[in-house]
């Protein structure tokens, strides 16, 4: 018994289900055929962009060119041959009327009837074939003449596709080594993760510095060019108390000076200590000994 994974039973049923449908469906086999053919031309032209690609592309279409022009060479052969052969026979024809003519004119003049008549009809002959041969030159030569004209045409062509090749060949390998150049610039410009890091890292050092200077110019609140630390201290608890405490300074002068407008001095009275009742409470001695 064959034994089988998971996987490889697998691969064999999409074998299976891929055949049979190949075999039952006939639709779907040209589908499957003409999605093969639609890949396999997208293939070769995105090869015939490359210089390789263009290189087997116009060699090919080289020799297909050439093989025409071969033949075209072969066929004008041909027919010049054909064409040579016909004149020199026309010319044969043409010299050996004139012989049987003169030969018949010579019989008639020394009354041979019978040998005139003989060379009367040789010489039928040869116009025959004379004229035969004039209408097979007449046929034959402009065929000649257009197998010519195929054949220069050719030739021509021939020559400006290898030069075209040298060319388009030539310029796609300089395309594709500026294409390569400016890919390892931008490789070469491109941010790295390091780089990223390094970023990150110069960040925190920017920031690492600010809250130093921060920190520092707290406790140097008074100090000339504190601002940013004056800012920190008015945010802080103890800049909070110290203002309230300002404030409500503020709010007494306010009513002893409202009390001073309305002339009532019972309203508000500012209790002003004894500097005497303080200094013996706490022990000092504010009075001069004299």
């Amino acid at each position: 018994m064959f034994s089988f994974t998971i996987p490889e039973f697998t691969l064999i049923c999409v074998g299976v289900v891929a055949v049979g449908s190949l075999i039952l469906f006939p639709s779907f086999r040209q589908q499957i055929k003409a999605l093969a053919g639609g890949f396999l031309q997208v293939f070769v032209q995105d090869t015939a962009k490359t210089p390789d690609g263009a290189r087997a592309i116009y060699a090919q279409k080289i020799d297909e060119m050439t093989k025409k022009y071969t033949d075209a060479c072969n066929t004008l052969r041909d027919l010049t041959g054909k064409l040579k052969t016909i004149q020199d026979n026309y010319a044969v024809c043409q010299k050996q009327a004139k012989t049987y003519d003169e030969q018949s004119k010579a019989a008639m003049s020394h009354g041979d009837v019978e040998s005139a008549r003989t060379y009367a009809r040789l010489l039928q002959e040869e116009i025959d074939k004379a004229e035969n041969l004039a209408d097979q030159f007449q046929k034959m030569k402009p065929a000649a003449e257009e197998v010519k004209a195929i054949k220069e045409k050719l030739e021509n062509q021939l020559a400006a596709l290898k030069r075209e090749s040298k060319d388009v060949v030539a310029e796609l390998k300089a395309n594709e080594q500026v294409a390569d150049v400016y890919s390892n610039l931008d490789r070469l410009r491109a941010s790295t993760g390091t780089d990223k890091m390094l970023n990150a890292t110069r960040d925190g050092l920017q920031e690492s510095r600010e809250k130093a200077a921060g920190r520092r110019q707290y406790w140097v609140y008074q100090q000339p060019g504190a601002a940013g630390a004056k800012v920190l201290y008015q945010t802080s608890r103890e800049g909070k108390l110290d203002r309230a405490d300002a404030n409500t300074a503020d709010y007494k002068v306010s009513s002893y000076l409202e009390s001073l407008k309305k002339s009532n001095p019972n309203v508000v009275t500012y209790n002003i200590p004894d500097l005497n009742a303080f200094s013996k409470s706490s022990g000092l001695n504010t009075q001069s000994k004299k």
